[in-house]
């Protein structure tokens, strides 16, 4: 298919508007004088492919490009899901209860990246090698839908690939995927809204069915690769199609915009019903409630936006960007737009501002819609702008607002590239120049960690997995040290690693999700190594698995000591010190040859006991010294499920603290209201309930000065260290030690 426009012809800007109303992909209806062809993909496509290989070092690819943070549980889900995208339950991870992943972590609005992963996890049989292939597929898919997008807004075909490789490899991308984000990191969908915003501004002219196609597929697109770009792409496409109506007068205008609106919403919501019937009464249902405070402190902050990032490769550059992220915030790392970007969006500003209202060519016009993309994105993105507004009136799940950075960055550099072409199109060393700028580019910052900082923790994650396959018979039970609830962010660094690496003969107790079953680790495997230890084999685990590298350990190193000690038995490490392990069955056996077998398995019961843990009105939460607190507000609780059908006592107890001259009350049923000072340093209480409900909340409210803690916690009041414990198996478990 080929199309020629010709660029001497006079501008009118409602026939282009007319023209270009059919959006067609395919075609770049566009007013310069540039022939596009459907084999000008070929090159393209190459490209995509080889960019990435290269500049990530994707050889071998059994060896992954990133193996840190969300990774981890992106993996673990995706070797659950179903052919749908639907992750499901397994016994690998969160034992010895088990996780259902669709309860717990809704990816309804993420099924083009699990689907992927899933099938190239069946292809391969190596979810790292499977990871690594996606990574690949999402980096060429975005380098292509941008080059598409950017050529159909009317520039030259080299300069659109080089865009389109600027856009893709640039910090937006690659911050996110060195974060281990992988249902965020491509940025296609971010194209794709920026085409839908610019399409629905334009008057819609077509007639029947053909020119709808492609305008769709984007929204099914938008609406199954992540909530956060479904969402930012509705808010542009608003933007800019009020900004049209307003411009024309005419409230037609705001038709199309409307109806791409709401068939993206349709479709977001279609895809996310399965999750929402499976989390329907599910006590996980209120963990991943955000709060104001998260929509500011995750706001953007244009300094960030635009200045390098602190780990630039250049160092004058990377001590500019340094002192950008010296706030109490510092929101969303990889808000950085780049280089290129940072001269795109300059270039469109100054372009914009010569030209406004009285545009000279069709460039001119685009160059105004993008810059309106640009101007909603940072309106609703910037720390107390409107989207912080929405959070207030209780919208509080769209809390990364800096992501819409993206969006910018893309209109920035999409600006850049008709300027160029409407400048210096069609000269033959424009090729060489683009290839110069973006080779440049790319050397501003680090990419993704290299393969020397990957392979020494992925080989010793492989090693510790190997050795406990070795030495535990299969379906063995591993219980994991520090335990960290999900979605807390304490930080659960590469706990799930070694259930990756082990496949399905082991199970491990980490990615316990907060409300559920698994808060029984809260309990009995966060004190003390050794108690934890007893508390392990107890509840009939075969070993104990510690990260002594991570950083929620104060002593790495005597915390193995403890172990050994109280195992009687040397622990097994990894060659790199950030794993031992030891075996439990020796101290299970002593436990059942102290109690006997009756006891033992009472003690497991009251230990293993399901009771989910959540909060009432739940402000947010911060850190003190190495655990995180729970900020409550006036009509605050502690809320305790009880998944099964025991409904013995219970002991529960807890930190909680105050703003000076806050007087707390703790109430509960059947209890005398407990009344506490607990001041700024907090005081630990402790409640025994007779009366166990499914739900039992226990109230924790603050009573005098309306003073709040301090100026980063929005609360007065705060509890932390919860413990739920079995009455009986509390007291049982007392008499051991």
């Amino acid at each position: 298919m080929t199309v020629l426009v010709d660029q001497r012809a006079p501008y009118d800007a409602a026939r282009v508007d007319a023209g270009d109303a059919e959006g067609d992909l395919g075609a770049a209806v566009s007013a310069s004088a540039q022939r596009f062809s459907t084999w000008e993909l070929v090159p393209v496509g190459l490209l995509s492919v080889f960019v990435p290989f290269v500049f990530f070092g994707m050889w071998p690819l059994s060896r992954p490009v990133v193996y840190t943070q969300d990774a981890f549980q992106h993996l673990a889900l995706a070797r659950t899901a179903d052919w749908t995208g639907t992750p499901g339950f397994t016994t690998a991870l969160s034992a010895p209860h088990g996780i259902d992943w669709q309860t717990s972590l809704p990816t309804g609005t993420e099924r083009i990246h699990v689907v992927v992963l899933r099938l190239f996890d069946w292809l391969t049989g190596d979810v790292f090698v499977a990871m690594n292939l996606m990574v690949l597929l999402g980096v060429a898919t975005t380098i292509v839908v941008s080059y598409l997008v950017i050529r159909w807004l009317g520039a030259d075909r080299v300069v659109a690939a080089g865009a389109a490789v600027a856009f893709a490899m640039s910090p937006l991308l690659t911050d996110r995927l060195g974060a281990g984000h992988l249902f965020l990191f491509a940025l296609y969908p971010v194209a794709l809204g920026v085409y839908l915003a610019v399409l629905g501004s334009r008057q819609w002219a077509g007639t029947g069915w053909r020119p709808l196609v492609v305008p769709v597929v984007a929204i099914g697109v938008v609406a199954t690769s992540s909530i956060y770009y479904a969402t930012f792409s509705a808010i542009v496409i608003s933007v800019i199609g009020v900004v049209a109506a307003v411009r024309s007068a005419d409230r037609r205008r705001l038709r199309v915009p409307f109806a791409i609106v709401g068939t993206l919403l349709f479709t977001v919501i279609l895809t996310l019903i399965p999750d929402l019937m499976a989390r329907r009464g599910s006590s996980t249902a209120g963990a991943f409630t955000r709060s104001v405070a998260d929509n500011d402190r995750y706001g953007l902050r244009l300094s960030q936006m635009l200045l390098p990032l602190p780990d630039s490769r250049l160092p004058f550059l990377a001590r500019l960007g340094d002192r950008a992220y010296w706030v109490d915030g510092i929101g969303d790392y990889g808000v950085n737009i780049g280089l290129i970007g940072l001269v795109g969006l300059l270039v469109v500003g100054w372009v914009v501002v010569r030209r406004v209202g009285r545009p000279r060519d069709r460039t001119d016009e685009q160059l105004s819609r993008l810059a309106v993309v640009v101007a909603g994105a940072a309106v609703f993105a910037t720390v107390g702008g409107l989207g912080f507004l929405l959070a207030t009136f209780g919208f509080t799940q769209t809390r990364v607002w800096s992501r819409l950075a993206s969006f910018i960055g893309f209109a920035a550099i999409a600006g850049l590239a008709l300027v160029v072409t409407r400048r210096w199109g069609g000269r033959p060393r424009l090729g060489v120049w683009v290839c110069a700028v973006v080779a440049l580019s790319l050397l501003e910052h680090p990419l993704v960690p290299g393969s020397s900082v990957v392979g020494e923790p992925f080989a010793a994650d492989r090693a510790v997995a190997a050795s406990l396959e070795s030495a535990l018979p299969a379906g063995a039970s591993v219980a994991e040290l520090p335990s960290v609830p999900f979605p807390d962010d304490v930080g659960s660094d590469r706990l799930l690693a070694p259930s990756l690496h082990a496949g399905d003969r082991l199970r491990f107790s980490a990615a316990g999700f907060k409300g559920s079953a698994a808060d029984w680790q809260q309990t009995w495997l966060n004190g003390d190594v050794a108690s934890s230890e007893v508390a392990a084999a107890a509840a009939g685990f075969d070993a104990l698995l510690l990260q002594r590298s991570h950083h929620l350990l104060a002593d790495g190193d005597a915390a193995v000591r403890q172990m050994e000690v109280t195992s009687g038995e040397p622990a097994w490490r990894s060659a790199d010190g950030s794993w031992a392990w030891v075996d439990l069955r020796p101290e299970r056996e002593r436990l059942r040859l102290e109690l006997g077998d009756g006891r033992l398995a009472e003690l497991r019961h009251g230990i293993l006991r399901p009771i989910g843990v959540t909060y009432g009105d739940w402000l947010g939460a911060t850190w003190r010294e190495r655990s995180a607190i729970q900020l409550l507000g006036e009509d605050g609780a502690i809320r305790l499920h009880t998944l099964d059908d025991d409904r013995s006592p219970i002991v529960v107890s807890f930190d909680v603290g105050a703003a000076d001259g806050t007087e707390v009350v703790v109430t509960a049923p059947g209890v005398e209201p407990i009344r506490v000072d607990p001041g700024p340093d907090g005081r630990r209480v402790t409640v025994r309930l007779e009366n166990v409900s499914p739900l039992t909340s226990v109230g924790v409210h603050g009573i005098g000065d309306d003073k709040r803690f301090d100026r980063a916690t929005p609360s007065r009041v705060w509890v932390g260290d919860v413990q739920v414990r079995d009455a009986d198996a509390h007291s049982l478990f007392d008499s051991l030690r």
